[in-house]
């Protein structure tokens, strides 16, 4: 509604939804309540199945007299409100939910009136009964303080009030009156108060008196803020007087804007809870008053407050101006930061109201709006044609296309083999029958060898009466079992037979069952007599089945192909790699079907041919054309004028993006002198929604490269931040993977603190989403901080998730993860040295580092500092304090990843790890930080048979033992030497580094070895370990030496620790008692119960026990593993 003579819409009127209604308890003067049918059924008609329970109940000892005679009465037909009460009572002591009330109060309504009803339910309000019913106990007047709040009579209340609220202003003052004389007890004040709540003055005394009142009743009766002053600390909301929302509601239209303070405090109190939060924030957010408003944003740094207030600011536009720019005046940042999204949302609005607001807020909003608005909007010549024409707002309908009828189709086919390919599939293992079987039955004992097929049997009786069987279907097996039928039978015998062969259903992935791996070598054996089966499978299964159709050209198979190309995610990498072996041979089989009828098949087609002719030539694909006429090539010229986008399957476009799309930042082209108009930003919202991060719209890419990265960056965050603020709906979590496509290093840095932090908040699917955007940002910062969060953080499942994403993103990048974790060091901006200078502009100083990475200062002359000095008043205003905050920076970032270094490169040297020289070389030698590691360690490098150690000197170059330079072979294998690689020279070694006075960063020089005894190395058990009992906490460290944590068995704990060892063995621990998974800290003292070696990174409890099946030894472990396992257990014992 719009004020009159004024531009400002009013906002100060309660504005109830209609989703309210059903829960208020409305009065007169006031918004309606639920609409009320009465029931035109007389009290007469409604007692009369109840009279010999009414007369039973009437004759009862335990009914008072006067009850009783009042109730005769009236079933003698003197009707008074009393006697109308007994009768009621006795029907409705025998129900649970006060329905009987309900229909008692109606058939008053009905019989005597209103004022009779209101009355009558009064007097049935002071009547009680026993337990188990009125015919057990009698009746008698209501006992205690609870007098009145019986629950069978809340219904019957609230639907009474209802119809007073909309009866005739006559009847209503007649009931008014009644009330009047009828308040002789609390509980008749109370329910009085209730029902007429427009008599303020009756609801003071019950505030007045309020310990002696119902509280839901009090609460649903108030109307003025004068109310809650002689309430005093009783008007404050209880944890159950906002469990229900009635009460809040009937608040809210009772009392108006005045219950806001109590509201926000309620939320203070009891925002835990979500069905009270959701209550409380629904009702707060809609008073219509400053105050209510600046309570909500006193509290924005709750989420939940956050966006109920954002939901408030688009419901009062004019009030989140002038509230939110005061407090940004007052220097609000949150209020700062709300304001000026809002003038982005409410801009027009803004603009019309502006002249009329006051002064102080007109300086605020024209500040804040120059500064967020001041780049032009870029034309539409300058933007990517999805972000102004997209498919999903065309309206105009496609044209008909031209369909030519009659096209000859190929009828050639052949198998195109890539080298090996046909020898790999005939040697696939598979079982089949043993050669002297006579039936093809499983359960057969003369049936089933597995391996590489052997060569094709001669006919015979044998093989006449197995092919037999199976033709008459008297074989029942799978067709993993029946598959070496075809794969060693006489050839003339099967081949008719495999064409003609359908299984009625395909076996599950993951072994030699699998179709996928039995049809291989049949495939190979029949070639395209083979084809209905593989097409078959293929067709159920295109994700495991495509790859099995590569070898054939043929018209079914391309138009397959065609369409996984287009619509099926898990079979299109295969069929790319088919269209990349036929090549220019597959165009004649889809140009007919591109040509033909209009449908899924031809669009698949046509896909398909623009997809070739982007890879083979738009020549490649006009051939294929050709014979088919003139009609037919310019038909598919046309075509090849579109892209691949045009053909792409239709996605859902959402209709609701779940953000205001006017509220955000809009982004900067390239450049950054023209920003995206708001409608083309709606569209880049919506190809961000239908974007997935496994399969983006073909579009969003170029797209996003249409901006500058940096506002791209901010638009994101913007997005991410709405999001949040509203709640996050998991439905729009689109707009946090989105940071994924547009976030840069800064986005990294926002990020991380929250990934780290919401596990402990109850955000664990918050945190894996977010190391998921940070693998899509896939920035060297980005992919250090997953990997840094993989090596240490607080929760067990973000650091578990994150090892499983290292190794996803070291996979794809086609390296481990040890070499992953190389190109992840960062240097922290030092420079060639290993140093950074500090300027404080008349001094400076140098940033070292010691064996441990903990940085040292020294002044201009060399002189160390225990530490950096603050910056005093000589130094230079601007340099100074930025180094010592660098300083401090450092320090922090390098304490984050220190001790992770330490122990890689320490695992390094146990696990016998090497390098390449040019690896050792970029990683280490010229690593600004590791360089500090690097140089005071020795180091080996292995060429052929040849071994010679070395340390990388002061000026970078490798000297060895005697101190003097060496040359090291460019092929050599680089690593770090264990002392039983330096044999006699160690004491030579030591002395070296003695003389240098050169600190190691873990023990190398100086470690301990061990061996094993001769007959620990002839055996698969190291027994003096075993029966040892330990504390569990020396099992886990074990984990920081690289063993890890066997499967989880059936009991739900860990059975055993795993240590991977040369050769695919792996030594196991077994632990007697077992870790507790996911509450290893209460894990009881663990008894080693064996020690072994085998080959099964994931053992059972008890494989130890069938060792023998596979004798291995420890002394298939070479010195150096043998010591460092022995050195580990000792260490366990010790």
């Amino acid at each position: 509604m719009i004020n009159p003579g004024s531009r400002i819409p009013d906002e100060n009127a309660l504005e109830m939804p209609r989703s309210w209604k059903r829960h208020l308890h409305p009065r007169r003067g006031g918004a309606p309540g639920p609409e009320i049918t009465i029931s035109d059924l007389e009290e007469g008609e409604l007692r009369s199945p109840y009279a010999a329970d009414i007369e039973k109940v009437l004759g009862h000892d335990g009914t008072d007299p006067a009850l009783a005679a009042a109730g005769r009465e009236h079933m003698a037909g003197t009707a008074t409100p009393l006697g109308a009460a007994v009768i009621a009572a006795v029907p409705d002591s025998e129900s649970y939910h006060g329905e009987m009330t309900v229909r008692f109060v109606d058939s008053w309504i009905t019989t005597y009136g209103l004022p009779f009803a209101v009355h009558a339910f009064l007097e049935r309000c002071d009547i009680g009964f026993g337990p188990h019913g009125a015919a057990a106990s009698g009746l008698g007047p209501r006992q205690g303080t609870g007098a009145g709040l019986d629950g069978r009579l809340e219904d019957a209340a609230r639907r009474l009030r209802t119809l007073l609220a909309g009866a005739g202003e006559a009847e209503y003052r007649e009931v008014v009156e009644l009330l009047a004389g009828l308040r002789t007890t609390p509980v008749r004040q109370m329910i009085s108060a209730y029902l007429v709540p427009t008599e303020l003055d009756w609801m003071a005394e019950c505030c007045a008196a309020s310990a002696s009142m119902p509280r839901d009743k009090l609460l649903r009766s108030l109307g003025s803020a004068e109310h809650l002053e002689i309430l005093g600390a009783e008007a404050r909301i209880s944890v159950v007087d906002c469990y229900y929302i009635e009460n809040l509601i009937t608040l809210a239209e009772g009392v108006g804007p005045a219950i806001a303070p109590y509201m926000a405090e309620a939320f203070d109190a009891h925002h835990d809870s979500a069905p009270r939060r959701k209550g409380l924030l629904e009702v707060l957010g809609r008073l219509p008053s400053d105050e209510a408003f600046g309570l909500m944003l006193e509290r924005a740094g709750n989420p939940h407050m956050l966006a109920a207030l954002r939901e408030t600011m688009r419901r009062f536009p004019v009030r989140a101006v002038r509230v939110l720019a005061m407090a940004a005046n007052g220097g609000d940042t949150v209020a700062e930061g709300l304001l000026t999204e809002h003038l982005r949302a409410e801009s027009e609005l803004v603009a019309r109201v502006l002249p009329e607001l006051p002064a102080q807020v007109r300086a605020v909003v024209e500040k804040l709006s120059a500064a967020d608005g001041g780049v032009p909007e870029a034309r539409a010549d300058e933007l990517p044609r999805l972000l102004v024409d997209p498919p999903w707002a065309r309206t105009a309908p496609e044209p008909e296309p031209v369909v030519l009828k009659g096209l000859d189709v190929p009828e050639d086919r052949s198998m195109a083999w890539a080298s090996g390919e046909r020898d790999a599939w005939l040697g696939t293992a598979i079982l089949h029958p043993y050669p002297d079987s006579w039936h093809l039955r499983r359960a057969d004992r003369g049936y089933g060898d597995f391996g590489p097929v052997p060569e094709a049997q001669e006919r015979g009786e044998r093989w006449e009466r197995r092919v037999a069987d199976f033709q008459a279907g008297r074989v029942k097996e799978e067709p993993s079992w029946l598959a070496g039928l075809f794969a060693m039978g006489p050839e003339e015998l099967v081949r008719p037979v495999l064409r003609e062969w359908k299984p009625d259903e395909w076996e599950r992935p993951g072994g030699w069952w699998s179709p996928e791996n039995w049809l291989k070598p049949l495939i190979a054996r029949f070639g395209l007599d083979a084809l209905p089966l593989a097409l078959r499978f293929a067709r159920a299964k295109p994700a495991r089945g495509a790859e099995l159709l590569l070898p054939f050209l043929d018209g079914e198979v391309a138009n397959a192909m065609a369409g996984w190309l287009l619509r099926v995610k898990t079979a299109r990498d295969a069929a790319a790699d088919w269209f990349a072996r036929h090549g220019s041979a597959a165009p004649p089989h889809l140009v007919p079907v591109a040509l033909g009828k209009t449908g899924r098949a031809r669009t698949a087609a046509e896909y398909a041919l623009l997809f070739l002719a982007a890879k083979e030539g738009r020549e490649t694909v006009l051939a294929a054309a050709r014979p088919h006429g003139e009609r037919a090539t310019a038909i598919v010229e046309t075509l090849l004028e579109g892209d691949l986008e045009g053909l792409m399957p239709r996605k859902k476009i959402p209709a609701d993006l779940g953000v205001n799309a006017h509220a955000l930042p809009r982004p900067l082209l390239r450049g950054r002198e023209r920003a995206l108009p708001g409608p083309a930003v709606r569209h880049l919202l919506t190809l961000l929604a239908i974007s997935t991060p496994e399969e983006p719209d073909p579009g969003l890419e170029p797209a996003l490269e249409a901006f500058d990265p940096r506002s791209l960056a901010e638009f994101g965050w913007a997005l991410f931040k709405s999001w949040l603020d509203d709640g996050a709906n998991p439905r729009h979590a689109w707009q946090f993977t989105a940071l994924g496509r547009m976030g840069d290093d800064e986005t990294v840095r926002r990020l991380v603190p929250l990934i780290r932090a919401w596990p402990g908040a109850g955000g664990h699917h918050h945190a894996v989403r977010g190391l998921d955007v940070l693998a899509m940002i896939g920035s060297e910062l980005a992919l250090r901080e997953v990997h840094a969060i993989a090596q240490k953080a607080k929760y067990k499942g973000l650091k578990k998730y994150a090892q499983e994403k290292v190794e996803q993103i070291a996979a794809a990048r086609g390296l481990t993860t040890e070499q992953l974790g190389d190109r992840l060091v960062p240097d922290f901006g030092l420079d060639a040295t290993g140093a950074t200078v500090l300027d404080y502009g008349p001094r400076r100083f140098v940033v070292g580092f010691d064996e441990t990475l903990r940085p040292y200062v020294a002044d201009e002359s060399g002189r160390s500092r225990a530490t950096l000095p603050k910056p005093g008043v000589r130094d230079d205003a601007a340099l100074a304090p930025a180094a010592y905050q660098r300083f401090a920076d450092l320090k922090k970032d390098v304490r984050a990843i220190a001790a992770i270094q330490l122990q890689r490169l320490e695992l390094a040297m146990t696990t016998g790890r090497r390098w390449s020289m040019a690896e050792f070389r970029e990683f280490f030698v010229d690593h600004p930080l590791l360089w500090h590691i690097a140089r005071r360690l020795v180091w080996i490098a292995e060429d052929g048979d040849a071994r010679t150690a070395f340390r990388v000197a002061e000026d970078r170059t490798y000297a060895g033992v005697t101190d003097g330079a060496i040359t090291l072979p460019g092929g050599a294998s680089i690593g770090i030497a264990h002392p039983l690689h330096l044999g006699g020279t160690l004491p030579d070694w030591s002395q070296v580094f003695a003389d240098y006075e050169i600190l190691q960063p873990f023990p190398q020089l100086g470690r301990d070895v061990h061996a094993l005894t001769g007959q620990e190395g002839a055996g698969a058990r190291l027994a003096r370990f075993e029966g040892v009992t330990v504390p569990f906490g020396n099992v886990l460290r074990l984990e920081r030496r690289g063993w890890q944590r066997g499967p989880v068995d059936s009991d739900g704990g860990i059975c055993c620790l795993v240590r991977p060892a040369p050769g695919g063995r792996y030594v196991v621990v077994t632990l007697a008692m077992g870790l507790f998974v996911g509450y290893v800290s209460a894990s009881e003292d663990q008894t080693l119960e064996a020690v072994w070696i085998g080959d099964d990174p994931a053992p059972e409890r008890f494989s130890h026990l069938r060792i023998e099946d596979k004798p291995y030894t420890f002394a298939e472990l070479d010195p150096v593993t043998a010591s460092e396992v022995l050195a580990d257990l000792e260490a366990v014992i010790a």
